[in-house]
């Protein structure tokens, strides 16, 4: 299974980009690692190299808006034919992939 995810990571770039309020919020993944952007801003990296077998958070961030934070989680899982991710915010999602 691990070359799988391997295979389908090396293949390219998958990209995840939403808006939670005013705020900008991207994942990126590559071959090495996945990334996590608010506002056009790096605030959280992981090395990649398999996915949890649980619904376990690979990256996380909080927002603050008016005095109030929001969680910001990515989690990822191998697909059959890519790897998907998706973005939640206060353990609803948001953006990505249903899984």
């Amino acid at each position: 299974m691990l070359d799988i995810i391997d295979e389908l990571l090396n293949a390219g770039q998958i990209e995840v980009k939403t808006r939670f309020y005013e705020a900008k919020i991207a994942v990126r993944l590559d071959s090495k690692e996945i990334k996590l952007y608010v506002d056009g801003k790096s605030v959280d990296t992981a090395k990649v190299s398999f996915f949890p077998k649980r619904n376990v958070a690979l990256l996380r961030h909080e927002i603050k808006r008016d005095n109030v934070g929001h969680e910001v989680e990515v989690f990822g899982k191998s697909g059959f034919f890519r790897a998907k991710i998706k973005i939640c915010v206060n353990g609803i999602r948001i953006a990505g992939d249903d899984f």
